[in-house]
């Protein structure tokens, strides 16, 4: 996930699917929150955020991140996302650690 300090950045999970019965689920409750690199949960937001369905997609989710919250540049962060959707044996948990930069002319 390419992420802009004071911007706001678009987190996405594409294609949230049971395994199970090969099915995209989309009725899952999914929350992420974003964590700096002492595990500590970033400042500027309320976690856990919600992640909204993406209206007709296959189990697409989507975060909208304030340009408020306070990334370090060039710092590990850590998004930690959980999904739980409707019906037994619906528990997806994934962590993924990203970098955040300042934005330059290049990056526009």
């Amino acid at each position: 996930m390419p992420a802009f300090v004071d911007n706001t950045n678009v987190l996405d999970l594409i294609g949230l699917k049971s395994e199970i019965e090969d099915q995209f689920i989309n009725d899952a409750v999914v929350t992420v929150t974003i964590k700096d690199a002492a595990g500590e949960e970033v400042l500027g937001a309320t976690w856990p955020m919600p992640m909204i369905y993406v209206v007709s997609s296959n189990g697409d989710y989507r975060s909208i991140l304030t340009d408020e919250l306070i990334l370090a540049p060039g710092a590990s962060h850590t998004a930690v996302i959980h999904a739980v959707g409707s019906g037994p044996d619906r528990v997806g948990h994934w962590e993924f650690i990203f970098k955040p930069k300042t934005r330059t002319v290049k990056d526009a």
